[in-house]
């Protein structure tokens, strides 16, 4: 069986990352932008374009923030990043179980194995499938047709975004709903989720059992 992974709120805690490098784009270049912490808990998940355009709604400014947020996010990766316990455990008895693990993410490839090697977990990791890897990002199922190409056989998708829900529900494929990030089990549940864990571990005796 493949794994396919999100990342961020998923395999590694972005959470300070993420809230940090928005805070610092509005901070140096949109001064005037007013912000409260719901607006940029909406940020996780959907492509970084997506979030900026309904700030600036102008597609050229847009971009630009997109390779300002990304060049902010390199440099404060190292600080702010972290797992979430048990990850790279579980991670490495699903690749001794036999598992194949991928990650299908809407950062850019550089910015996923980053991430991946900062927090330790890049060794168990086969695929990935980044923003700039596929013509059309979550929650549209290209990626997950790629890893499927890769490896063929059962898939299973693993996420805490209702975005990971739906890729996985458009690829025709089952889906679990992590709820150690930000979305509470109901959101998840009512995007869809077949199963839902509550901490790695969980993950890991459901995967198990799904594999039989």
């Amino acid at each position: 069986m493949t794994v396919i992974f999100d990342l961020d709120g998923t395999l590694l805690d972005t959470y300070q990352l993420i809230r940090q490098n928005y805070i610092d784009v509005f901070a140096k270049y949109l001064p005037d932008h007013e912000y409260d912490e719901a607006e940029l808990e909406s940020y996780f998940g959907p492509p970084l374009l997506d979030s900026f355009l309904g700030i600036v709604h102008d597609e050229k400014k847009a971009r630009a923030l997109v390779r300002i947020y990304r060049f902010i996010s390199k440099n404060n990766t190292e600080k702010y990043l972290r797992t979430f316990p048990d990850t790279a455990e579980v991670l490495r008895n699903l690749r001794e179980k036999g598992f194949q693990i991928a990650v299908c993410s809407n950062k850019v490839h550089e910015a996923v194995l980053q991430g991946l090697k900062v927090g330790k977990i890049a060794e168990f990791v086969d695929l990935i499938v980044g923003f700039d890897d596929v013509k059309k990002p979550k929650p549209d199922p290209e990626g997950v047709m790629v890893i499927q190409g890769r490896f063929g056989g059962k898939v299973l998708f693993v996420g805490d975004s209702p975005i990971d829900i739906m890729t996985a529900k458009n690829a025709g494929i089952k889906s679990i709903g992590v709820t150690w990030a930000l979305t509470k089990a109901k959101t998840l549940r009512q995007a869809g989720a077949d199963y839902l864990a509550e901490s790695m571990k969980d993950l890991e005796k459901l995967m198990e059992e799904m594999n039989v």
